[in-house]
């Protein structure tokens, strides 16, 4: 081979070359555009936030999906180089790239068997939050509960690797039955009329606990279809029992996860106003009595609050 054919392949190389990486250039380009009109058109047309996040999301992948296929038919015409080369390149990627390959994995459960959704409070390990992001190698939770009492929110943001959705142990709060059982305790002396106290947060649960029954039957009777949930009785109760320093009367209802704490607030609220009231109901704190005298006769000569 002479030096001038050796030249004009290697200028023809060339420029199948630049032929190339200006396509895969102008591709890109196209397809980010196309992506920033479509979020823009998405914003002015969509009013809910939720919504909105959802479609944006949709274009992002999208738009990553269609822009890997075009460069690996501009730079892979023949099928049989794209599978060669992607096998001799998995083992490597493999295990350089473990830990992403993981993440995309869970990314891949998340997105398509959907154990959360953007919004869902859930718990994973020991962080508990509310779903605000869904991305490739992490989700993003806004942190409830830890130092702040109730699953109030802390205002901080938890970055979780996808993979953990199959390494922690996971709970979600609102798949498909989106309700929780709440209980408030308090307990009242001895002395105290507790059947008539009982009565009082009977009525006082009828009033203040607005989230319907009806409501949570209905999910329940769907959640049923695909976990085996069962519950007799969704109405709030009251349950009795004895402690050493009074009678306990333990308040049991059901309460979407995110209005725990407004809904105790109300129903606090309505106890102390109530029972303000009565005199003969008061709550129990814990006493020492010393007694004098035997058997039935004996009586307390200290009533000392500790």
């Amino acid at each position: 081979m002479d030096v001038l054919s050796f030249e004009f392949i290697k200028i023809n190389i060339n420029k199948i070359l630049e032929d190339k990486i200006l396509f895969s250039l102008a591709i890109i380009l196209t397809i980010l555009v196309i992506s920033w009109v479509s979020r823009r058109v998405a914003k002015s047309r969509i009013s809910d936030p939720k919504s909105l996040y959802l479609v944006r999301k949709a274009i992002s992948y999208m738009s990553a999906v269609v822009v890997i296929l075009s460069l690996l038919l501009i730079w892979f015409r023949n099928l049989s180089n794209i599978s060669t080369i992607l096998g001799l390149a998995s083992a490597g990627f493999a295990i350089a790239l473990k830990d992403i390959i993981s993440d995309l994995a869970g990314w891949a459960y998340i997105v398509l068997k959907k154990p959360f959704t953007t919004g869902d409070r859930i718990e994973i390990g020991n962080i508990r939050g509310d779903i605000v992001d869904i991305g490739f190698l992490k989700f993003s939770m806004l942190e409830v509960g830890n130092w702040v009492d109730s699953d109030q929110s802390t205002g901080r943001l938890v970055f979780v690797p996808n993979s953990f959705i199959y390494l922690q142990t996971f709970v979600n709060y609102s798949k498909d039955f989106n309700f929780i059982w709440n209980e408030i305790p308090l307990t009242l002396s001895f002395e105290s009329n507790w059947k008539k106290a009982r009565e009082i947060l009977e009525k006082i649960l009828e009033q203040t606990v607005i989230e319907g029954v009806d409501t949570a039957d209905k999910e329940l009777e769907l959640a049923s279809k695909n976990q085996y949930i069962f519950y007799k009785k969704l109405t709030p109760i009251i349950w009795v029992s004895g402690r050493d320093n009074g009678i306990l009367l333990t308040i049991r209802y059901l309460c979407r996860p995110k209005r725990r704490r407004s809904s105790e607030s109300r129903i606090w609220t309505a106890i102390l106003e109530e029972f303000a009231g009565h005199d003969d109901i008061n709550f129990a704190h814990k006493t020492a009595r010393l007694y004098f005298g035997e058997g039935s006769d004996k009586l307390p000569v200290i009533n000392k609050d500790i």
